[in-house]
């Protein structure tokens, strides 16, 4: 495992080069020019010159717009997560904008979870038989916890482990490429786990790779697991999206 590819997200990100085109959803103001600078199955980053009209919020809706690879243009709704201030290549200063997909193609899904996969594999054999040695024993501090462990309320999830076993969890966090579950286990690294996800009347099985897992030092004794999203039929998908979404504007 590449030390610090995941950084606890709920999905792989890759660098990954592209314009980008975006419409806001409330106020339907377009943003061009923009540049994606890493993607993956849960979403991307991208940055944009700095300028007034181009400062966007946290919360704030919109369509994306880019191409991909043998696919053409790709139409994608997601939110704005994060922001940071930077400098690109000509040391022109920017914005840098987390998002996070709300809605995106199975075939576009599909593309940009192989794109991620044959990348990470690639990096990883950049790294060296030593340095990777030097990372197998580096060991996690325990994440510390000042009250109780904060979970998505009604959204229930189940692991069924290989051997039939089957643990309950709490969910923390959520996207399109994958989950972050509080367990009363660690689960291997590379993993595959039967997941089950439940959101009032929605309900859908999968498959998740566990990807990292750390120990959360509280009361429960628990361990905060990354499961990563890879193999999605559409109706998976589609059920998974409605979920996000219906989390969304639940919280409205």
């Amino acid at each position: 495992m590449l030390f610090g590819l995941f950084n606890h997200r709920t999905g792989d990100r890759m660098p990954f080069e592209a314009n980008l085109n975006l419409k806001l959803e409330q106020d339907e103001r377009e943003l061009k020019n923009a540049t994606i600078v890493n993607i993956g199955a849960g979403g991307l980053e991208f940055l944009i010159i700095y300028e007034k009209e181009n400062e966007l919020a946290k919360g704030d809706l919109a369509w994306f717009y880019f191409n991909l690879p043998d696919l053409g243009e790709v139409e994608a709704k997601g939110q704005i997560v994060h922001s940071r201030y930077g400098v690109n290549q000509h040391k022109d200063r920017c914005i840098f904008y987390g998002v996070k997909f709300l809605d995106i193609s199975i075939d576009a899904w599909n593309y940009i979870v192989d794109y991620c996969s044959s990348k990470k594999a690639q990096l990883n054999q950049e790294v060296s038989f030593e340095k990777m040695e030097s990372i197998s024993k580096q060991k996690t501090p325990p994440r510390q916890e000042s009250g109780p462990i904060v979970t998505i309320p009604n959204l229930n999830a189940s692991i069924q482990q290989k051997d039939g076993k089957i643990l309950e969890g709490k969910v923390e966090g959520i996207s399109l490429g994958g989950l972050r579950i509080y367990l009363p286990v660690n689960l291997p690294i590379n993993s595959n786990n039967t997941l089950r996800l439940n959101y009032h009347d929605k309900t859908v099985y999968t498959v998740a790779k566990a990807a990292w897992s750390v120990p959360v030092k509280n009361e429960y004794k628990n361990y905060l697991n990354g499961l990563l999203f890879y193999r999605f039929n559409e109706e998976q998908l589609d059920l998974v999206k409605t979920i996000m979404n219906d989390l969304l504007y639940d919280k409205v």
